[in-house]
């Protein structure tokens, strides 16, 4: 007897459905309340257990296996739920997505990061076969996001941007640059390939609820994370500290730095998506019809929570990010005539937030020993590390620049290929430490559009544009569409036309943020700063900002 692969396929689905029933991956009462709950401490969990692998590396691959199977069980059930699961590793998996990995007591890293994104992709590919095969209602369905991405004019950018990424691929071989430095440095970038999977789980219903509701518990946990950093380093408990600085800088999910006395900065790279979001809950608290409304009382303690994160960052990569999404957002503000009311509550929220976020961090710093060290001034801290450019670190990245643009000159049309590498005299200390020399070789850069270019030439470049040319277009046309929204902050928290006219100008500016942000550091060609485009795409896609009356 034969079984074709279409009939094989959907015999495995139902054995699995079978197995976990569909009511039990309900989320039972409002989609965003229900997700945060579930999820808040689901991501205090994995933390725990990240922390807990670390110190007893040979659990990490039982581990790890343990949520690569799961995912890959709830993905033949429910994909969209399974495509959560790898959110939820973006949000919080930081640099490489370490937290968990395979193989490190035999010397292999394979990170749960990867693992997610391969699994996913393959089961979706497989699922895409499977009802091409089997046609009729099922095909259509299967390739229902090609024709989303089409009708929203994403895929032609996107196909193109795909076909630069692979002419840089083979640019680099043919260039003779190493195997590896190819494969590695391409490797961020082939996260493009999960845009298709993302938008066929976005059309599923309350996954942009569940998604933001992941995405708040992420924040949640991360900047409540980095107060417990701070606590331990501030007050010497040494013992403790040390752990979490080897535990965090294995698992690179980020930097810990002495700034001045027992002040530390908290550097996340997951922190990327803390800025993009927060310029979106300020909207909804400036135009929620009522400061009374849960949504906007947890929309501003969401911001307040974040610019904890902000500060401690100390990055001035997010806070030059932060500053360009101001302005876009002043001029947007601007151009649809905001009313006083909005105004008035963006800044109070501005100015309030800054004010308890510093308060907070500075009750973590002294609380239980006030004046330990005689007393810093945070404001000191900040505007130091915001206007001063004499640091090894900003020293090394305006020396590496003119190096940079030199080498992207060499091929500027096509670029040099992914693997391609400059050397430059770097003037931090851990480098030098480890070359016994100032000079440098690396194929990752600290400037991102230089990184670009050098890489896929003013081709690719162009590419890439167009294909953040085509996510911002739609988003701009909806707001512009309902220009009279921005003047009355009457907005219900019911998903209406106003509602997503907010979100839309939210979104818009958050990736303003993210595009001023890979001037300095590299985003646009990492999973992070890459997720956070493919999900405004997907959004876009499934037709999250078409008023009901264009529907």
């Amino acid at each position: 007897m034969t079984i074709s692969i279409p009939s094989f396929f959907t015999r495995i689905k139902g054995y699995l459905r079978a197995l976990v029933p569909h009511s039990a991956l309900k989320l039972d009462g409002t989609a965003f309340r229900a997700a945060y709950r579930f999820a808040l401490p689901l991501m205090v969990l994995y933390e725990l257990v990240s922390f807990s692998s670390w110190l007893l590396p040979t659990a990490s691959s039982p581990i790890f296996l343990i949520i690569i199977g799961l995912t890959a069980v709830l993905a033949m059930v429910r994909f969209d739920l399974a495509m959560l699961v790898l959110l939820a590793e973006l949000f919080v998996g930081s640099q490489g997505g370490y937290m968990i990995a395979f193989g490190a007591e035999w010397g292999l890293q394979l990170s749960v990061r990867h693992a997610l994104f391969l699994l996913l992709v393959a089961i979706w590919f497989a699922e895409l076969l499977a009802a091409s095969f089997a046609g009729g209602e099922r095909r259509r369905a299967a390739w229902a996001w090609l024709q989303k991405l089409t009708s929203a004019r994403i895929f032609l950018p996107f196909a193109l941007l795909m076909l630069a990424i692979a002419f840089g691929i083979a640019r680099g071989v043919a260039f003779g640059h190493p195997y590896d430095l190819v494969f590695f440095d391409v490797d961020r970038s082939l996260y493009f390939a999960l845009f298709p999977a993302l938008v066929t789980a976005f059309a599923a219903p309350k996954m942009i609820e569940r998604a933001a509701a992941l995405l708040c518990s992420a924040v949640s946990v991360a900047v409540f994370k980095a107060l417990v950093v701070l606590f331990f380093f501030s007050h010497r408990v040494f013992d403790v500290a040390k752990m979490l600085y080897l535990w965090i800088r294995d698992t690179r999910v980020g930097e810990i730095t002495v700034m001045v006395a027992d002040f530390y900065r908290i550097f996340f790279q997951s922190q990327i998506f803390i800025l993009v979001s927060m310029f979106l809950a300020a909207l909804f608290v400036a135009y929620s019809r009522s400061m009374k409304d849960r949504g906007a009382k947890l929309a501003a303690a969401f911001v307040t929570w974040a610019m904890v994160s902000m500060l401690l960052s100390l990055s001035r990569s997010f806070w030059f990010g932060g500053a360009v999404a101001t302005c876009a957002l002043f001029v947007l503000l601007v151009w649809g005539r905001a009313g006083v009311t909005a105004w008035k509550r963006l800044v109070l929220l501005g100015l309030g937030s800054v004010l308890v976020a510093v308060g907070v961090i500075a009750l973590t710093y002294s609380f239980p020993y006030p004046n330990k060290n005689g007393g810093i001034s945070l404001a000191s801290i900040f505007s130091d590390r915001a206007f001063s450019f004499d640091d090894d670190a900003a020293k090394s990245r305006w020396a590496l620049l003119p190096k940079l643009t030199e080498a992207a000159m060499l091929h500027p049309v096509f670029g040099s290929g992914y693997g391609a590498t400059v050397t430059y005299e770097t003037h931090d200390p851990r480098l030098k430490a480890a070359n016994s020399s100032s000079r440098y070789t690396t194929y990752a850069f600290e400037w991102g559009y230089h990184d670009i270019w050098l890489k896929i030439g003013a081709f690719g470049f162009g590419m890439y544009v167009w294909f953040l040319f085509s996510l911002l277009r739609p988003l701009f046309l909806r707001i512009r569409a309902s220009r009279a929204a921005f003047r009355h902050s009457d907005m219900v928290f019911d998903g209406g036309d106003k509602q997503q006219s907010i979100v839309a100008a939210g979104l818009f500016v958050g990736l303003v943020a993210l595009l001023g942000t890979n001037v300095f550091s590299p985003y646009l060609n990492h999973p992070l700063g890459i997720g956070i485009l493919l999900l405004a795409g997907a959004l876009v896609a499934n037709g999250a900002f078409v008023a009901r009356s264009e529907a």
